[in-house]
């Protein structure tokens, strides 16, 4: 990969797992980083860690994307410090195994505030500049569940499914202005998510070769953005999967998410 000096890009949910995966992998490219996140002290930990090592300029910014307006404060707070976004790596996301209809209203907002609105939003704001500049790139973070089949009331794979088909058509709508646009659809991957959505003991049921690194992840999303790619599903097996996933009748992916069957 060929070295870049200078240049900002912003990662979302850049404290741990993929997003502090892709902090470490774009500020070894020479690129300078603005590290995004809800937790500030988290932030300043990898923000020092990653002066230690490289030679660049680090900005931290603190904002929690499930609420409305984030984005737009976000970019008039780069604005106003002239930092102009190069790189987009829209990572910051988490998942709720509550069903629509057993949880808040609210709950269920923030989700699609965090993960779509929030995405789209920063897409726009900064993909101008990058159309306008001819140049620039954006990595947008899914999940193998846009494929999966549908489990009972969960939103998640639903908004996943969003990112990856907005990705694609704003790929094709921004490939002629020299930017590029990738959907990233990770599987299992080590990283807190499973913490985080206090399902442990459910995805300590996933053998061991079914999980990625979060390094592994992010140097095949930066590579295949590099590359002009606007989808890419990490490892081979997570490959197959969705294959499978789209090309199995309709009638027996819906029965397979009714049983909860998810390979």
């Amino acid at each position: 990969m060929k070295k870049v000096n200078g240049k900002w890009v912003l990662v979302t949910g850049a404290s741990s797992g993929i997003g502090k995966a892709f902090v470490e992998l774009l500020a070894g490219q020479g690129y300078n980083i603005v590290l995004l996140a809800r937790d500030s002290e988290r932030l300043s930990v990898v923000e020092s860690e990653i002066k230690k090592r490289f030679s660049i300029d680090t900005y931290v910014m603190s904002y929690d994307l499930s609420n409305r307006g984030a984005a737009k404060k976000i970019v008039q707070e780069l604005s106003s410090k002239n930092i102009e976004i190069y790189g987009l790596v829209n990572n910051a996301g988490y998942g709720d195994l509550k069903t629509f209809m057993n949880t808040s209203l609210l709950s269920s907002q923030r989700q699609i505030n965090a993960m779509l609105v929030s995405v789209t939003e920063l897409c726009y704001f900064l993909g101008q500049n990058m159309k306008a500049r001819k140049e620039g790139w954006i990595i947008n973070v899914a999940s193998i569940a846009a494929f999966t089949p549908n489990l009972p009331g969960l939103i998640y794979n639903g908004i996943k499914s969003y990112v990856v088909n907005f990705t694609e058509a704003l790929n094709l709508e921004l490939q002629a202005d020299n930017v590029k646009c990738l959907a990233l659809c990770p599987g299992l991957t080590t990283t807190n998510f499973p913490k985080a959505m206090d399902a442990e003991a459910l995805f300590a049921k996933a053998p061991a070769f079914r999980w990625m690194s979060a390094e592994s992840v992010a140097k095949q999303g930066y590579e295949s953005m590099l590359k002009g790619r606007s989808i890419h599903v990490p490892g081979k097996l997570n490959r197959f999967l969705t294959t499978f996933y789209n090309t199995i009748p309709f009638a027996l992916k819906r029965e397979m998410g009714r049983l909860g069957l998810i390979l």
